[in-house]
């Protein structure tokens, strides 16, 4: 996957982008990484990765506790490098105009959150479409996604920065 297209079906289509590759293979059998292997995490979360995967260093490495601390604390290191707001600027530039409500909502949402430096950002959603239009402008705080339905919770935590919560 290439940072390329994986910007354009970001931006276009609004999928999540799923990275699986051995980004900690290291850690199968050593507890540090390597440092390209966090230089690799580290641009896949600059190219707009919404979700990185570990198989083999989890499933039968010998510090898979150690892999998933790793690829948090890399991911967290990385975020904060993004300039969120110019990278929201040009994701309001390429949507199109007049939208619907849903993006519309979402944009004024991120906007808000921007302004008063919010912890978190709510949204009550029935499928689901809510939370991915604010997960699409890439708020720096995460979006909480209300849900009764736990088929869209699990398919919520896709996408980037998309914390589901359950209520019954």
């Amino acid at each position: 996957m290439t940072p390329l297209f994986n910007e354009q079906s970001r931006t276009q289509a609004n999928v999540p982008i799923c990275m699986r590759s051995q980004l900690l293979i290291s850690m199968t059998t050593k507890i540090l990484p390597l440092r390209s292997e966090l230089l690799d995490i580290s641009n896949c979360i600059l190219d707009g990765t919404d979700a990185l995967m570990l198989t083999a260093e989890t499933a039968v490495g010998e510090h898979p506790v150690e892999c998933v601390a790793t690829m948090a604390a890399a991911c967290l290191e990385a975020e904060a490098c993004v300039w969120t707001k110019q990278l929201f600027q040009d994701l309001v530039e390429k949507t199109t105009i007049p939208c619907d409500h849903t993006t519309s909502t979402a944009i004024a949402s991120v906007l808000a959150a921007q302004r008063v430096v919010a912890a978190a950002i709510v949204v009550v959603t029935t499928s689901g479409k809510s939370a991915q239009a604010v997960s699409k402008y890439k708020p720096k705080c995460p979006i909480i996604a209300v849900t009764r339905y736990p088929v869209v919770a699990r398919y919520l935590q896709l996408y980037r920065a998309v914390m589901p919560l359950i209520y019954e």
